[in-house]
């Protein structure tokens, strides 16, 4: 399992009404990607874990890094395993995305429908959140897992005429049936390889 795939599905369980986060931590560095996770503890004391990625491309253009989120050509060639790739615009600012991955036997096809939102809060900041959503027109298919629950959002800030910081938060409420000695290394080494896979595609317009 690689990519982003692996983030989304190995996530240990989120639980929403939280009463306490901690700080962000770095947990791993690698090819210039700086990788944070922070734990957030709810009212029944239950847990789950948020990531943050941390880069800077050589890319000026906040259109050409959000053009990679959504146009298939290109998202197909940093999102790894990915099958299907449909994007559909409801406004300029608004769009939903459907993903397929195809994964080896004896792992089920992972699917999952996306609701992103552009904002701009101030200059020089674009900032795009995404979330699980519904569409009649995508509904769950026999013999593929639709992943639901999932959340995050993309930031890109201008640092110069030459580059910008992009910093991408995930997390998902789906229950995880591996122990955490297991899933940290896959976790972080895939998002961290999946970043630095954005980081050149953008990086090559």
């Amino acid at each position: 399992m690689s990519g982003i795939v692996a983030v989304f599905f190995v996530l240990p369980q989120l639980i929403y009404a939280p009463t306490k986060s901690d700080t962000f931590v770095l947990v791993d560095e690698k090819d210039g990607v700086k990788l944070y996770e922070r734990w957030h503890t709810t009212a029944d004391a239950g847990q789950y874990r948020e990531l943050k990625a941390v880069f800077q491309v050589q890319q000026p253009q906040q259109q050409v890094m959000l053009d990679a989120l959504r146009r298939e050509e290109v998202a197909m060639r940093w999102m790894q395993d990915t099958d299907i790739f449909d994007y559909l615009s409801d406004t300029q600012n608004r769009w939903h995305t459907y993903v397929k991955y195809a994964l080896p036997w004896p792992l089920k096809d992972l699917d999952c429908v996306l609701l992103f939102q552009q904002t701009s809060p101030r200059t020089g900041l674009m900032r795009i959140t995404f979330e699980s959503a519904r569409l009649p027109a995508y509904p769950p298919k026999s013999g593929v897992e639709r992943m639901n629950q999932l959340s995050g959002s993309w930031e890109f800030r201008s640092l110069s005429d030459s580059h910008t910081e992009v910093t991408h938060y995930v997390m998902t409420r789906k229950p995880s049936p591996y122990p955490r000695f297991l899933i940290d290394p896959i976790v972080r080494s895939n998002l961290i390889d999946t970043m630095a896979a954005f980081r050149k595609e953008v990086q090559a317009h």
